[in-house]
């Protein structure tokens, strides 16, 4: 072995130190004159004794290690190694950073590793278990994975993984174990990791962590002709098992995430089987959808606006007003930053226009609505007039028998102002024929809008009571 000249005296006068020390106890041990305790050596003893060892064969079985003297593990590393400890207590070491589980090598008890994974399996259930040691333990874990090197361990490494597939894909470390066990193993395991998973995938896509392995999983690109299959095989056991669970149930949770991608590569593809099957399920629920959740809204917005665009209009009302639908509506409209209402101009922005005009129920009972209305109503200066007459005809009719929707409007919260922004529209002296409409439906109504505070200021505005107030 090559080394300089200096560490070669060095290391000469170590050994010569460790010898001397050797045969000083081995004296001592003929004469008898010796204690237990005298015997044990200290830590500066342990570094002088090490550089008698011979070095570690690459091809050492990893268990034969655990059958050595303990005092032959010490090294001048000053972490103790995990093959002389109890698995259990080289993980509670590991946890507390009293093992630099990074420098980790083959001598490892697979026990430990084990016990490892274990542990990052259950991690989430134990709020008091330091994050720093667990996380850098599982990277270096990770780095093993895919390894030729070391066949035994990984193949050990996999096994231990995918029998704890499930609880290691619900935990902060576990998903990315099952991520780089994804993108470094071959096709074999990665199809035994997803059937292991397979009767649980919908709880796994609806979690916080377990849907990014599910995501990887769809998105794998095999490089090899043969894997092709398995690679397709994988998808169709995640893609089977949300449409067993239901289409609708899983774009309303986290799982619409694993959709996207999959959808994505299905279009690129020119393959269409899998939208007729979404289209036929979710025809007359995408309204339904919109609402149900932050996930279901944005389901629609990425992926089916042009299948949705009939049924958000049929139910434009309880759609523009919900806590999650109403963002649907703004991209439509153009009032998200990111869009633009230029992308909707034509048939489908003036339709949806149309709609916010006359929808029955009123849209305009709370904040969304108001806001869509006064958009659409300013939308275009040329179209201001127009457009405010349209939507009063609109509050005003009496189809079917129906109330009139500018009761509601002005019974809600907000109609005091929204119903000033819009007479604010319609000339003082002018269009008589249309403000003789308004009257007309007010006073025919007029016990109901005394109810509110916006209902009486909207009849004193019109002269239908003489009450002294202030101006409407």
């Amino acid at each position: 072995m090559l080394v300089l000249r200096e560490e070669n005296e060095l290391l000469r006068a170590e050994r010569d130190i460790a010898l001397q020390k050797i045969q000083q106890l081995t004296a001592m041990l003929a004469n008898c004159v010796v204690t237990p305790a005298q015997i044990a050596p200290t830590r500066s003893q342990f570094n002088s004794l090490d550089l008698l060892l011979p070095p570690y064969h690459q091809n050492e079985d990893p268990r034969q290690s655990a059958t050595l003297p303990p005092h032959l593990y010490q090294t001048s590393n000053p972490f103790p190694s995990t093959a002389i400890l109890d698995p259990l207590t080289a993980v509670d070491l590991i946890l507390k950073g009293k093992v630099d589980y990074v420098r980790m090598n083959k001598r490892s008890d697979f026990e430990v590793v084990n016990s490892l994974v274990s542990t990052i399996s259950q991690e989430q259930f134990n709020l008091n278990m330091p994050p720093k040691g667990l996380k850098e333990a599982t990277i270096t874990l990770g780095k093993f994975l895919g390894q030729p090197k070391s066949p035994l361990y990984t193949q050990y490494m996999v096994k231990i993984i995918t029998e704890a597939a499930k609880s290691l894909c619900l935990t902060s470390n576990g998903n990315y174990l099952c991520q780089q066990l994804l993108e470094k193993c071959n096709s074999e395991d990665k199809l035994s990791f997803i059937k292991q998973i397979e009767k649980d995938m919908f709880a796994i896509a609806n979690d916080m962590f377990g849907v990014h392995v599910l995501v990887k999983a769809v998105g794998i690109k095999e490089l090899e002709v043969a894997s092709v299959q398995v690679c397709a095989d994988s998808q169709a056991h995640i893609v089977a098992a949300m449409v067993s669970y239901g289409i609708y149930e899983s774009l309303q949770t986290g799982a619409r995430k694993v959709w996207r991608p999959y959808l994505s590569k299905c279009r690129a593809a020119g393959e269409t089987e899998i939208f007729e099957k979404i289209k036929g399920d979710m025809t007359g629920h995408w309204a339904d959808l919109a609402v149900s959740s932050q996930h279901g809204t944005i389901s629609v917005q990425q992926m089916f606006e042009g299948c949705a665009t009939q049924d958000i209009l049929e139910d434009l009302c309880r759609v523009a007003t919900n806590e999650f639908g109403h963002y649907l509506i703004k991209r439509f409209l153009g009032l998200e930053p990111m869009f633009h209402a230029a992308i909707f101009t034509g048939p489908m922005f003036n339709a949806l226009c149309n709609a916010i005009l006359t929808s029955y129920p009123p849209l305009a009972t709370n904040y969304y609505g108001v806001r869509f209305v006064e958009t659409v109503i300013d939308s275009n200066r040329i179209l201001q007039r127009p457009n405010a007459i349209k939507y009063l005809n609109s509050l005003c009719s009496q189809k079917d028998g129906r109330i009139p929707a500018i009761v509601e409007v002005a019974n809600s919260s907000v109609g005091r102002g929204h119903l000033q922004f819009v007479l604010r529209h319609m000339p003082r002296h002018g269009d008589g024929g249309l403000m003789g409409r308004v009257r007309s439906t007010c006073r025919q109504f007029q016990t109901t809008l005394r109810n509110s505070q916006s209902g009486n200021e909207l009849l004193r505005r019109l002269g239908l009571i003489n009450t002294p107030s202030r101006r409407f």
